[in-house]
């Protein structure tokens, strides 16, 4: 499948700061590596990824979907889209702008980055977006209730050969699989949760994986756990959480202390309602969003009229047990 040269030529942006670094936690070096650029009019973008196993981190195809992404939505060059079949690329219509990025309501706002893979191939782009739009969908039907968190054996971790127990309280959960009509395999879900001992030292962390296999999503989840420790330890335990609909609020929310045991009773399953999730096989199309470039890279967004947009914010802050305030930042 040859690339859509049809967009105005790319842009340039300027490298406005840059982390690179790492942190211990028990036996993993962590390496972490964010970029951070800056354009006249259309802001700030920042790409960040870690490793520990000695390869480099790939923050910079981070900051290229970042980018490509800001610009399909504040430029707004494009009025369709062209939906490609996932592993040959073959187009098969356009859908209106509206149905790729759609508006927010009131009070919300949608994650147009929700579903959105950058890599060296179309195909491979394509499994990247789907296992991140589903990873986001079975994380939030587990939070509403649908899909008790099932707590896996030691031995499938990776945490316990890193020693940081005096520090967390490790354990991982599996959040159940989901059949697409794209691939032959299901694509499995995992929550990785490390509880501190001291919730006054450190950040409570839960971060997710998805996978075409249980054990890949299990990894995943973990190593993203890491990630996200390594790029927390050294700011401020937050002791409350000012609500807007926004990242920050979804982070800084489950960071405060008082709001732990939230996720804790979560993936213990004190919030399942008994109702189970029926995993029917879920459409899904694929957006072509890539930009012309000398970077030979694709960007592909997963959509699905069968799944809810991912969305931040808030109905009620005061509910019992708070489960529309869900932990995807």
């Amino acid at each position: 499948m040859e690339k859509d040269r049809s967009v105005d030529e790319y842009p340039k942006w300027a490298l406005a700061g840059r982390i690179d670094s790492r942190v211990r936690l028990g036996k993993a070096q962590i390496k972490i590596d964010a970029l951070r650029y800056s354009h006249p009019t259309l802001g700030v973008v920042i790409g960040s990824s870690s490793s520990i196993d000695g390869s480099e981190p790939k923050a910079r195809y981070e900051l290229l979907e970042r980018i490509w992404l800001v610009e399909h939505l504040l430029k707004a060059p494009l009025k369709s889209y062209k939906v490609r079949l996932p592993e040959s690329g073959e187009e098969m219509h356009s859908l209106d702008r509206s149905h790729v990025f759609a508006a927010s309501r009131p009070g919300f706002r949608i994650v147009e980055s929700n579903g959105v893979a950058l890599h060296e191939s179309w195909s491979a782009a394509c499994r990247a977006a789907a296992l991140e739009l589903l990873e986001r969908h079975l994380v939030l039907e587990s939070f509403r209730g649908r899909i008790k968190p099932h707590l896996i054996d030691p031995s499938l971790s990776l945490f316990p050969e890193l020693s940081f127990e005096d520090i967390y309280l490790s354990s991982t959960y599996t959040l159940g699989s989901q059949m697409t009509d794209s691939f032959k395999e299901p694509i499995h879900v995992a929550a990785a949760f490390l509880q501190p001992r001291d919730a006054g030292k450190v950040h409570q962390i839960c971060a997710f994986g998805a996978g075409f296999s249980r054990q890949d999503a299990i990894l995943k989840a973990e190593k993203e756990a890491l990630q996200r420790y390594a790029f927390l330890c050294d700011s401020p335990i937050p002791s409350e959480a000012a609500y807007e609909a926004s990242s920050a609020f979804h982070q800084a929310y489950h960071l405060v202390p008082a709001n732990h045991w939230v996720i804790k009773s979560w993936l213990e399953g004190n919030l399942f309602n008994g109702l189970s999730y029926v995993p029917t096989c879920i459409r899904l199309n694929f957006i072509d969003l890539t930009l012309a470039s000398d970077l030979d890279y694709f960007l592909a967004k997963a959509i699905s009229e069968d799944i809810k947009p991912l969305e931040w914010g808030a109905e009620q802050l005061d509910e019992i047990t708070n489960p529309l305030v869900h932990p995807i930042p």
